[in-house]
């Protein structure tokens, strides 16, 4: 039998193998083809039970038991769970954030590939489907389907659109002059919300070329967009001052109105509206379309990094693979190995998550910049500064309110959290509920924000005389030898 040849492997590649094979003596009249052929009609033997990929994907999914939550032959769609999904029900994480995004040509029926991802301590889990979850924040790009389809599920979920694909929608179409067929715009509407605004500010359809955006105003209009995603009732302005979700809108309408206005681009300005700025639109990606909590995440990056897994790491091998086989390799290769991560960083406590290593990274870089004479309203019993870099910060810092906190255990940044709301950063998780922690031990570690600048140098100095003593210990072990 094939798999018991030496060399031979199932789950290498099938050059792979038959170079390994022709190491040990294989025989001159056995070509590469015949082992690709016998490697794919071997490797069929464990996901194909129906000549139709779609009915053998079903079959093999109940063969092994896994939750299969619906599947349809009008369209024909199919939904299941990972283990990963009673991995984290049976760790007790509360999931707060969910990402869920599609992918193409990953298999040879073209069937577009949805995951659902968690989200926790910044890292994402693939769980597949949605059922059971009661997520705050739904993070996707500006697909309407998947918003239609999130909005009728989660009733009062606060949708919150990818930075990124926000940024690269806007570009693209700042930097196209291409006219529209018809103006969709109602200045009258606009108006009756915002009395500032001119109805007749509007543009006319002729047949001269148009000048959507000008090159040099492009950088501008995204900074105001990008300042008016990232303010929320939460954070204060530069003055101190707190606002409301309308407000902050209304400022907001105004500042790009008054913008558009000012260098004469109508048809700007009735993009930007009808997109983005209108009463409906703006709750898609403003932070503030939820007052009372930030979302944690700003793009769907970690799902998008998914992708990049599971195309790279596993479905390169295979050229317009059968839909069965990639149900397979998610099953039984993507999702074991995020478990493994998981067990990693949260059971086991082997790694770490990378967010941390950026986290400190960040942290000591601003704990060493010189702080000027602006004076900010800076809270830190409830972690938040008023200052420009606060609000756009990834991880809610800035050097006013990490100098005010002053030196911190090096055990503070294996333990911070961020937070939706006050606190927005300290040690104890709002995620985990009696995860291989008492209540008490999360209590005591919460305190550990603040020590001494000479306990700090004993711990670096405990490491550093240990690590002189191995090395020695190891240079007499070689010198013996």
């Amino acid at each position: 039998m094939w798999t018991n040849i030496p060399g031979y492997n199932i789950d290498l590649l099938p050059r792979e193998i038959y170079k390994r094979l022709v190491e040990r003596g294989l025989d001159l009249n056995i070509r590469q083809k015949q082992i690709h052929y016998w490697w794919t009609a071997i490797g069929q033997h464990r996901y194909k039970r129906d000549e139709d990929p779609f009915i053998s994907a079903q079959k093999w999914l109940k063969e092994d038991s896994y939750h299969v939550i619906f599947q349809k032959n009008c369209p024909n769609s199919l939904g299941f769970l990972t283990e990963l999904w009673n991995v984290l029900k049976n760790s007790q994480f509360k999931i707060h954030e969910i990402g869920v995004d599609a992918t193409y040509n990953t298999n040879n029926l073209k069937f577009e590939l949805y995951v659902v991802h968690a989200e926790i301590d910044g890292m994402g889990f693939p769980l597949a489907y949605l059922t059971g979850l009661e997520p705050e924040f739904f993070i996707s790009d500006k697909d309407f389907a998947q918003i239609s389809a999130a909005r009728f599920v989660w009733k009062n979920i606060k949708v919150q659109l990818c930075l990124w694909h926000i940024k690269k929608a806007v570009e693209a179409r700042l930097s196209s002059n291409k006219k529209p067929i018809q103006i969709n715009y109602n200045g009258e509407a606009a108006h009756k919300l915002f009395s500032f605004i001119d109805p007749s500010f509007r543009p006319n359809l002729t047949k001269e070329k148009i000048i959507f955006c000008p090159k040099e105003l492009r950088s501008i209009v995204w900074e105001k967009m990008n300042k008016h995603l990232h303010e929320h009732p939460l954070i204060p302005m530069a003055n101190g001052q707190f606002r409301s979700s309308n407000q902050i809108w209304k400022e907001a309408v105004k500042e790009i109105y008054d913008f558009c206005q000012q260098h004469l681009l109508s048809w700007l300005w009735v993009y930007l509206w009808n997109e983005w700025y209108s009463a409906d639109r703006r709750f898609l990606w403003f932070r503030a379309g939820c007052s009372n909590k930030l979302s944690i995440m700003k793009t769907n990056m970690f799902v998008e990094a998914h992708w990049k897994v599971l195309k790279r790491d596993f479905l390169y091998k295979f050229f317009r693979p059968r839909l069965d086989l990639v149900v397979f390799i998610i099953m039984k290769q993507v999702v074991p190995q995020n478990e493994r991560k998981f067990n990693h960083i949260f059971v086991v406590k082997r790694e770490k998550v990378d967010r941390r290593k950026a986290f400190k990274r960040e942290w000591k870089e601003l704990s060493s910049r010189v702080l000027n004479n602006n004076l900010y309203l800076t809270d830190i019993n409830n972690c938040f500064c008023g200052c420009p870099s606060f609000l756009t910060s990834r991880f809610l810092i800035c050097k006013h309110l990490i100098q005010q906190k002053g030196i911190v255990d090096t055990l503070f940044f294996d333990m911070v959290y961020r937070h939706h709301q006050y606190l927005f950063i300290n040690t104890i998780s709002s995620q985990i509920i009696d995860f291989e922690r008492s209540n008490s031990h999360n209590l005591q570690t919460a305190l550990i924000f603040e020590v001494a600048e000479d306990e700090n140098l004993q711990v670096c100095k405990e490491i550093y005389e240990r690590l002189i003593n191995t090395t020695e210990k190891v240079l007499d072990i070689l010198k013996g030898n």
